[in-house]
């Protein structure tokens, strides 16, 4: 599946960023998200800023944790994690 497809599909933009802040496309176009969970925390308006900060967790696992968290008073919005595996096209 290509990157397009992806995004249409699950109307979701998720990137791996390497250390230099580079979208490493190979990996969302070799993965599939397998699942998802998400906790809505609390609301955020209009103009306000927030921010996403990702974190990968330990193991043989592609599992990213992401927290959206308002800047003006740190509070988390929501958190997200999502379990990515191979893209069976790409295996063969």
């Amino acid at each position: 599946m290509d990157l397009r497809a992806l995004q249409k599909e699950y109307k979701v933009h998720v990137y791996e960023t390497g250390p230099d802040g580079r979208v490493n496309l190979n990996f969302i176009v070799n993965h599939l998200p397998s699942s998802v969970e998400i906790n809505y925390l609390a609301e955020s308006m209009f103009n306000e800023e927030i921010v996403i900060r990702i974190s990968k967790e330990e193991g043989n696992r592609e599992l990213f944790n992401h927290s959206v968290i308002r800047l003006i008073d740190n509070r988390d919005l929501c958190r997200v994690k999502i379990e990515w595996n191979e893209s069976n096209s790409r295996k063969n």
